[in-house]
């Protein structure tokens, strides 16, 4: 059938005044994009956010932005607990509400479709607070109870909801997208501009990406270094890019435990423009997260023309299929042993670097909006 036209449209976020460097954030930013670009003459699109300081700052022409009335914990708390107030009197009575992040359940009357990125909290409890876990729990019910259709990022964290009670009819499986930032090459000058300002030497540190917490699992990589020769790798040899979380004091101490303070640097959180310079400009990216509902990150080191060493953990195996190096994330030889591969064998990084280049190529932005644009249809036209 054909999907109605015209369409009105929802799309409910979280946060979308600073979607910030997270996953989640650019998936919103992106998608938002993609979807306002594939409106038709007389469509709506409608996206909306609980009140938060300050205003979406990249919304596309044409699209109208809304705030649910009220305190934002006050109305999550309401949807979560009764499951009002519903949403569509705010939205402008849309035909369809996309809740772009299953942070509390949406209630409406509107056809549902629900992006569950992944069950971390049922997973690991333990990385989030007691009110964050009862309330993804209740958004995640909801969904498994009242969406039309939920979208999920890898097959992997599909299998999880299909666990967790949601049938597999209802499931749609949309990988996320690469920015194209990552695909540019920056000139040698403004490489060696970047480099200088962090402190590193191109083409000698491997690269981290991602909060210094307890489940990024960076201690393997520590150890790995540890055991790597110095001569192999600049100093630095290892830059951590990332804000600190929760368990990242004990990663600072390992570094001093096993003297590596001149080995290794941590930056924080790196601006959008430097970050793919930094990346690119590595040895290779390690990636030893003890999870991951799809790993972004390893394919933006691939966009960027560097080799990406993970862990062999949550879906990161089937998104990197064999263009990356899968490891043991509780075995630093084996870690140690891919970090002096790559750092002494050209012929073995280059054939890694061009595997990556073909595997990433195929994680597109416009191809994550097409899809997910597909699913509205598909819901409308039934």
């Amino acid at each position: 059938a054909a999907p109605m036209s015209p369409r009105h449209l929802a799309l409910l976020g979280h946060r979308l005044a600073s979607p910030g460097a997270t996953g989640v954030g650019r998936y919103y930013t992106e998608l938002v994009r993609g979807v306002a670009a594939a409106m038709a003459p007389g469509d709506r699109l409608v996206v909306a956010s609980t009140r938060e300081a300050g205003h979406p700052t990249s919304l596309p022409i044409g699209v109208d932005h809304r705030t649910i009335p009220g305190p934002r914990k006050l109305v999550t708390l309401g949807w979560a607990l009764a499951r009002r107030p519903r949403v569509d009197r705010a939205l402008g009575r849309p035909d369809l509400v996309h809740a772009m992040h299953v942070w509390a359940p949406t209630p409406t009357r509107a056809r549902l479709v629900v992006t569950i990125h992944d069950l971390m909290p049922f997973r690991h409890p333990q990385w989030y607070g007691r009110v964050e876990n009862w309330s993804f729990r209740r958004a995640v019910a909801y969904a498994r109870d009242h969406a039309d259709l939920v979208l999920t990022d890898s097959e992997n964290e599909g299998r999880q909801l299909v666990a967790a009670g949601i049938e597999r009819g209802r499931l749609r499986v949309v990988p996320l997208g690469v920015d194209n930032g990552f695909r540019r090459r920056p000139t040698v000058s403004e490489r060696d501009r970047v480099c200088a300002e962090y402190g590193v030497e191109p083409g000698r540190y491997l690269v981290a990406v991602g909060a210094v917490s307890e489940r990024k699992n960076l201690p393997v990589v520590l150890r790995a270094l540890a055991g790597v020769d110095p001569d192999r790798l600049g100093s630095p040899g290892l830059l951590v890019i990332g804000p600190s979380w929760a368990g990242s004091e004990r990663v600072e101490a390992l570094v001093a435990d096993l003297g590596l303070t001149d080995r290794v640097r941590f930056t924080g959180y790196v601006p959008g423009e430097a970050l793919p310079v930094l990346i690119g400009a590595a040895l290779a990216l390690v990636h030893p997260s003890q999870d991951e509902g799809f790993g972004l990150t390893p394919l933006e080191a691939m966009a960027a023309g560097v080799p990406a060493l993970v862990a062999d953990a949550g879906s990161l195996r089937e998104i990197v299929g064999d263009a990356g190096l899968v490891l043991d994330g509780a075995d630093p030889d084996a870690w140690a042993e891919a970090i002096d591969s790559v750092a002494t064998d050209a012929g073995r990084r280059q054939a890694l670097v061009e595997a990556g280049q073909r595997r990433q190529s195929t994680f597109t932005w416009p191809r994550t909006a097409a899809a997910t644009v597909a699913v509205y249809d598909e819901l409308l036209a039934r």
